[in-house]
C-alpha cells in the first residue's frame, strides 16, 4: 500500500470525494508500525489539501482507522491508538 504512494493517495482521493455524500471512515490494512501510520496519515492529509486546492468537497472530518491484522500491531496497539 504504502509502497506505491501515488497509487494509494488515487484511493484516498476516491474515498474522500465519495465521504461528501455518504457517510465514510478509511480502514487502512496491513499497518505494522507507528512509522507505517504516520506515513499513510501524511499521504491522507496531502490528498485532503490537494482536493481542498482544486475545489472538491469531501468530508473534513473523515475518521481513519486501522485494521490490526499482524502481531506487531497487536503488540503496539496502545501506541497505535494514541496516535490517532
Amino acid at each position: 500500500m504504502l509502497e506505491m504512494p501515488d497509487v494509494f493517495k488515487a484511493q484516498v482521493r476516491a474515498i474522500l470525494r465519495a465521504s461528501s455524500r455518504r457517510n465514510v471512515s478509511i480502514l487502512l490494512p496491513m499497518i505494522a508500525d507507528i512509522g507505517e501510520l504516520r506515513k499513510a496519515k501524511k499521504l491522507i492529509s496531502q490528498s485532503m489539501l490537494e482536493l481542498r486546492r482544486a475545489g472538491l468537497g469531501f468530508d473534513e472530518n473523515v475518521r481513519v482507522g486501522i485494521m490490526v491484522e499482524i502481531p506487531s500491531a497487536a503488540l503496539m496497539a496502545g501506541p497505535l491508538a494514541e496516535t490517532g
